[in-house]
């Protein structure tokens, strides 16, 4: 088959005026021919860019139409390689029978695009129907092109972009941690002076067996509550001092026994203490003694001047000596002794500063 300039230059080549009228038609005809493709290029790539910016997924996409000969180029870009092939989908569908496509991926690297778009490798010369005329050669580049690009798409289909994957979030950086709060200050309570301490004795104390500067222990038999509130219990342990053990003489003596507290203790807490002191003091025999002893010598002088004259009052007076130094001797100051369990009062001397306690169970 010829086409319409073809056939026209034929028939211009021979000398008649038929032929160059014929020819003038043939020229005329194909003139019309371009226009009316060229309108169809117009209507058909109107219609593909009007899809395209209908397609929600694309029509944010710098993508741009064009027509030659009846082939839709797309060019301009698109940020993955499915929206890139969806143009050219779209471009099918809106009636293209040739898509060339020739969008570039945006997010795509250099070397992706280059690996994924290959030069095109020279076909081999078609083959040559008309001869080596200007007009033939024009025919047969046209014949070839269409093959170049219909190639070059299948390429670029066969070889997609791949789709980097998403760029991974930094890790947050942790907050620093609150400094710790500080803790609570401890409550305490102070006791005036004069508050009073009961306690009882854990072991006896006597005045001839404990010495002077020797130890004790005790616990309150009583809880110390200052202005309706607990602040010692009871049951808290006391240490004390024996200020003085003094054991009574034979004839002339007293018995006495001075105890102070020093120290209180409960629920881990300690607390220097300083009391009033705990005197105790045996009655003193001295005169008591006198008299049963002059009375003692009187009477065994009458019993000896009645038994036998002066002679005998004066060993009267020596018998009766003797009988008042025994009775002296068998009235000499009692012993100061303290069983176990004994009660004790005892009142502060200074204010007391102390953290209020609950109850304290002996073991």
């Amino acid at each position: 088959m010829y086409s319409i300039s073809e056939i026209g230059l034929r028939l211009l080549g021979r000398k008649s005026w038929l032929g160059v009228f014929l020819a003038g038609l043939f020229l005329l005809g194909g003139l019309a021919g371009c226009h009316r493709a060229a309108t169809n290029d117009q209507a058909l790539a109107q219609k593909v860019q009007q899809r395209i910016s209908q397609d929600p997924s694309l029509s944010s996409q710098p993508i741009h139409v064009s027509a030659q000969q009846g082939m839709i180029v797309l060019s301009g870009t698109a940020s993955t390689e499915a929206l890139r092939m969806a143009a050219e989908t779209d471009a099918n569908q809106a009636g293209a029978q040739r898509v060339l496509n020739e969008i570039s991926v945006a997010s795509a690297p250099p070397s992706v695009i280059a690996r994924n778009n290959p030069p095109a490798t020279a076909l081999p010369a078609a083959k040559r129907k008309w001869g080596n005329g200007p007009a033939q050669q024009r025919a047969a580049h046209k014949t070839r092109q269409p093959l170049k690009r219909r190639k070059r798409i299948v390429a670029v289909a066969a070889n997609p972009a791949p789709s980097l994957p998403p760029a991974t979030a930094a890790a947050p950086v942790p907050a620093a941690a609150p400094a710790p709060a500080a803790p609570p200050q401890p409550v305490t309570v102070t006791l005036p002076a004069g508050t009073t301490l009961s306690v009882m004795l854990d072991k006896q104390l006597s005045s001839n067996e404990n010495q002077s500067g020797q130890g004790f222990t005790a616990h309150l038999a009583d809880p110390v509550v200052w202005q309706g509130q607990r602040v010692i219990p009871r049951d808290a342990l006391i240490s004390g001092i024996v200020l003085m053990a003094h054991s009574a003489g034979h004839y002339r003596g007293q018995s006495e026994l001075r105890l102070v507290l020093n120290r209180v203790q409960y629920n881990g807490l300690s607390y220097t203490l300083r009391t009033s002191l705990w005197d105790h003091v045996t009655s003193a025999q001295g005169k008591t003694t006198a008299k049963v002893m002059g009375g003692g010598t009187v009477l065994g002088a009458l019993i000896g001047a009645i038994a036998g004259g002066g002679k005998g009052a004066a060993i009267g007076a020596a018998i009766g000596a003797g009988a008042g130094a025994a009775t002296q001797a068998a009235r000499k100051a009692p012993e100061i002794t303290l069983p176990a369990e004994t009660r004790l009062q005892f009142t502060l001397a200074v204010p007391l500063t102390v953290q209020p306690g609950g109850t304290v169970l002996r073991p």
